[in-house]
């Protein structure tokens, strides 16, 4: 076959839901709304789920059961980037996408995750080493089977995305984590301890990844032209570059308090950290897939490409900003109730780190605008020039000790974050006003509701959970109020985004 004769998706119905999407352009603003509700609907049950298993486990297993595990993950994920190389946002990103070219970026996608998990292997004797845990060895070489089967459903996954099909993969991972959950609580019953830990991404990886290709009715085969390939390469060595430098930032923290303060400080850690990227992943993950398919669709109309990102993130913002703030006056009281009382270290921790929840779904979004218009170049000298401050800041904050660290990462955050969006309106070429006038109103609103609040009522122990609540009532009523008085459409805004995530969206 001649390498200039261009590749046909396979024949048939399931072909053209694969590969064609000029059908979503019609009604973009229904898929979108449609899409964002099974989102957000699909991550909230993933999010109790989440919830549920980490109060279960919280209580069969010790914090040096999680320190270790952490570890072990950390490095896993320093690693997890190579199972995608960027390939799954580059199909998603594409005006036209053939079944040659998806067969090459899953091809490129299997290969990088097996290297991978070689390469955790033959490090794993080292790390253990490193840290003076033997146990992480074993434990280190089972962890690294997530990685290729974790690249085996990336271009499923992403084809999903590309086709707006959010029910479908939604559903594949609320599937995998409730099994993979359901399993570890298991084990840690049966006296499986750390190894518990180890077997939940292990089940959801595998069944993830085979759930993923029943979803998806596409199926690899011959690659007739490898051109297409290497330009996805090239936006993906972008995206890669900046997803290890990421993963560094994501990372860094537990490798240094493990080192510096051991297993139990970083189990106390690692559950806070985790707590706090619930909300994240509930408000910027699932509406970020949405919004990197919707946008990059639009990308060629850049007035409508603005607002559609206004109104997404002034959406997020209005949840985000509350959320935040009531996770930080309720911190004693949701790790009391969470996971018992002798996880009372972990609270301030998940105070501190709360405060993320205010910059780290803006500074995300961000991407959905450099990933929907190509820009990964872009993308990754943001990540060159601000992810060493972010580890200098965890770094100043390390001998403190994890509260220290957590300190320096919510710091560090929230004050690049509006450096990061003037850096990527000076190169995407759109103004700033539109973004402000949708992000001011409920943070500044958020932000004087706590003043307030902190100047009204004094802060409540662990275990004064009516208190706790009677001051968060208090704060929710003040947060209305001023973010209405600072923004009369708030209201309005509000009821948009009730209608948009119900479809109403046009």
């Amino acid at each position: 076959m001649s390498s200039g004769e261009p590749p046909e998706p396979p024949p048939g119905r399931a072909g053209r839901q694969v590969f064609e999407t000029d059908h979503l352009l019609a009604g973009l603003g229904r898929h979108a709304a449609r899409g964002s509700l099974i989102a957000v609907s699909a991550q909230t049950a993933r999010m109790a789920v989440q919830i549920a298993a980490m109060a279960i486990l919280a209580r069969l297993l010790a914090p040096a059961d999680f320190g270790l595990a952490a570890m072990a993950l950390a490095c896993t994920g320093l690693l997890a980037m190579f199972t995608d190389l960027g390939l799954s946002a580059a199909a998603v990103q594409r005006d036209r996408l053939t079944h040659s070219l998806a067969s090459a970026l899953f091809g490129c996608n299997l290969a990088g995750g097996l290297a991978a998990m070689a390469l955790l292997i033959a490090a794993s004797p080292l790390v253990g080493r490193m840290f003076g845990e033997p146990r992480l060895v074993p434990l280190m070489m089972v962890l690294a089977v997530v990685l290729p089967l974790e690249a085996a459903g990336r271009q499923h996954a992403a084809l999903l995305q590309r086709g707006m099909r959010f029910g479908a993969l939604e559903g594949t991972a609320l599937a995998a984590q409730a099994v993979g959950a359901a399993a570890a609580v298991g084990l840690a019953l049966g006296g499986a301890g750390y190894w518990a830990l180890a077997a939940q991404p292990l089940i959801a990886a595998g069944l993830g990844s085979a759930l993923l290709w029943l979803a998806c009715p596409w199926r690899p085969g011959r690659v007739r032209d490898w051109r297409g390939a290497r330009s996805a390469l090239l936006f993906g060595l972008d995206m890669t570059g900046f997803q290890i430098l990421n993963q560094i930032h994501r990372q860094v923290d537990d490798l240094l308090i493990g080192w510096r303060w051991g297993a139990v400080d970083l189990g106390f850690y690692n559950r806070a950290y985790a707590l706090m990227m619930l909300p994240i992943r509930l408000l910027s993950g699932p509406i970020g897939a949405v919004a990197i398919a919707a946008l990059s669709r639009i990308k060629h109309d850049p007035a409508a490409w603005l607002r559609l990102y206004c109104r997404a993130i002034g959406g997020v913002m209005l949840v985000a900003a509350p959320v935040a703030i009531l996770l930080a006056l309720l911190a004693p009281q949701i790790v009391r109730l969470l996971f018992g009382p002798g996880w009372d270290p972990a609270s301030e921790i998940f105070a501190r780190l709360s405060l993320c929840i205010l910059a780290q779904p803006v500074m995300s979004s961000v991407g959905w605008l450099w990933v929907s218009r190509g820009a990964t170049r872009a993308m990754l000298r943001w990540a060159a020039g601000s992810i060493p401050l972010m580890v200098l800041a965890m770094l100043a904050g390390l001998p403190f000790g994890a509260v220290g660290v957590a300190t320096g990462y919510a710091v560090s955050i929230c004050l690049l974050t509006p450096v990061c969006l003037v850096f990527a309106a000076r190169g995407l070429g759109f103004g700033l006003a539109p973004v402000r006038r949708a992000l001011a109103p409920p943070l500044a609103g958020a932000l004087a509701a706590y003043l307030a609040v902190r100047l009204l009522l004094p802060a409540a122990p662990a275990e004064a959970f009516g208190p706790a609540l009677l001051g968060a009532g208090v704060f929710v009523l003040l947060y209305l109020g001023f973010t209405y008085a600072l923004d009369r459409r708030t209201i309005r805004r509000m009821a948009e985004l009730v209608s948009l995530l119900r479809g109403g969206g046009g």
